[in-house]
């Protein structure tokens, strides 16, 4: 397993030379200690979108030669975010598309045990 300074996804659970995957429980507690009458009712998709970036962020950091470099998302295409209770495990995946020195194209994807709830292809660039 790798860690770095992220606070949804803080370790992966598995990676390869294409892809990585972690799990992500979204609690409410994300935005600090507010009681849940102040939460949005469903997880917002950008909050899933972010849990995916760091993801993708932790994998690039630990698949790329240059140790301890850091990653930043650029952009987001091709996204859709159903909606989510709060308290549901996700399984978040990243794959490779293309990648080069200092930026990555990469396919994420966050399901839950009933299936598929977010996918995107995000751009990251090296910082």
């Amino acid at each position: 397993m790798t860690t770095a300074p992220f606070l949804l996804v803080t370790e992966l659970t598995w990676w390869d030379d294409e892809g990585a995957g972690a799990q992500w429980c979204p609690t409410g507690r994300e935005f600090g200690p507010s009681s849940e009458a102040d939460r949005p009712s469903r997880v917002p998709g950008t909050l899933v979108l972010e849990a995916l970036t760091q993801c993708a962020g932790l994998f690039l950091r630990q698949t790329h030669t240059s140790p301890g470099s850091s990653w930043m998302l650029t952009g987001v295409d091709d996204s859709d975010v159903d909606h989510l209770r709060w308290g549901r495990e996700l399984t978040l995946t990243c794959t490779v598309r293309r990648r080069s020195a200092h930026a990555a194209v990469l396919a994420v994807s966050a399901a839950t045990e009933k299936g598929e709830v977010c996918h995107a292809m995000i751009l990251m660039h090296r910082v």
